[in-house]
């Protein structure tokens, strides 16, 4: 396994670790959860970044970077929901994307086509960062404000509208890039399809 691959798997790893830390009170803890996300967004500019510009491409490692990446946003999103910040409809419309992409990806693969990444894929991937990253960094203001007694109720409605919007752009982003994919390699589908 080389470097690039163990910086993924390390990633998959502080997903599983985030989860627990996003639902837990205290604001070192959510301190705490925000370095974690951070490291894991470092380990996934730095696993890509050194398989390219080392030629350490592995098929392990092309097939663990895209999961490590959907595990660690779930994982967020699903602690969000846990929270009662986000409706689970808004993760489930992620993952049926991902599922969706993924099985198209693999029709593909199998008549020896790639389907690569797009503008709307990456921007997509920022966006889910920037929700979650943000989202952990409301949190622990909530919890510190919590700890020295100025907390409001208004302030709370706020904190929860604005992690709710974050993620539903971050939703919307995610849909629109899936359905661009789709409209774009559709046709393996179709071409699978009358051939069998």
């Amino acid at each position: 396994m080389n470097l690039p691959t163990r910086l993924t798997v390390l990633r998959i790893f502080l997903s599983f670790l985030l989860l627990p830390l996003i639902i837990w009170p205290g604001a070192g803890v959510k301190a705490l959860a925000l370095i974690v996300f951070i490291i894991a967004c470092v380990t996934d500019y730095l696993d890509g970044y050194w398989a390219r510009s080392r030629n350490l491409c592995s098929t392990l490692g092309a097939f663990l970077d895209p999961l490590a990446d959907k595990i660690l946003v779930i994982g967020a999103f699903l602690g969000f929901v846990q929270l009662g910040l986000i409706p689970a409809w808004l993760v489930l419309l992620v993952l049926a994307r991902d599922f969706l992409i993924s099985a198209l990806r693999l029709v593909a693969a199998e008549r020896g086509k790639v389907i690569a990444a797009n503008l709307g894929g990456k921007a997509k991937t920022v966006a889910q960062m920037v929700a979650v990253g943000l989202s952990v960094l409301f949190l622990g203001v909530r919890e510190l404000g919590i700890l020295q007694g100025q907390w409001s109720a208004e302030r709370d409605a706020l904190l929860n509208q604005s992690v709710f919007l974050l993620v539903a752009v971050a939703v919307l982003l995610t849909v629109i890039s899936g359905a661009q994919y789709w409209i774009a390699n559709r046709s393996v589908l179709y071409d699978s399809a009358e051939k069998s």
